[in-house]
């Protein structure tokens, strides 16, 4: 059993050096959430429903004008590269980019990764190889954009994370491609 837990964490570490490889020799730049595609929207999208979900026992129009003013301030901040208050715009993008989940492993390698056409062809290729080998099963899902989920605990204390997955579908369409590929293993053998 200890053998066939460490044979497949060889295997899944070979496979992400491998992925790894195709942005040699910036791996950095595969990840989603980056200094360069980080970008504040005011008034940002959600707001109606973050008002909702937070609101207390304050009126609904009181909360969400707060929360416009907030993001009204946190815009400032980002524009300007500047602290207002507690949300101090250069950390937060740092911490942003640190407690961003774009990489999991859990039995299953999960990844949302930024790719080119080229290095997409490469990677996919690189999964049917060891999918041919008997190495992996696998399920993919490409999307022109990532969506975030963020949980804000506190922002002065640094207690927040990012989940990140591809729009349309993301991990459910891989997780879907990847039962298909399963159930055709069973069904074969």
């Amino acid at each position: 059993m200890q053998e066939d837990l460490q044979a497949r964490a060889d295997v899944y570490a070979d496979l992400l050096s491998r992925i790894e490889g195709v942005f040699e020799p910036d791996w950095h730049l595969a990840q989603p959430v980056r200094v360069d595609n980080m970008r504040f929207r005011w008034p940002p999208r959600g707001i109606g429903l973050e008002s909702r979900a937070t609101k207390g026992s304050h009126p609904l129009w009181q909360h969400a004008a707060k929360l416009y003013l907030q993001s009204l301030f946190q815009k400032y901040a980002e524009r300007y590269d500047r602290q207002v208050g507690a949300y101090n715009a250069p950390t937060y993008r740092a911490e942003l980019r640190a407690n961003s989940d774009y990489r999991r492993f859990d039995d299953v390698l999960r990844l949302v990764i930024d790719v080119t056409p080229q290095q997409h062809a490469r990677i996919d290729a690189l999964l049917s190889e060891a999918r041919r080998n008997g190495d992996v099963s696998y399920g993919t899902h490409w999307s022109d954009a990532a969506l975030m989920t963020c949980l804000l605990f506190s922002l002065e204390d640094s207690r927040h994370i990012h989940f990140i997955d591809g729009t349309e579908g993301g991990f459910t369409y891989a997780a879907k491609a990847l039962k298909e590929q399963l159930a055709a293993v069973v069904h074969a053998g």
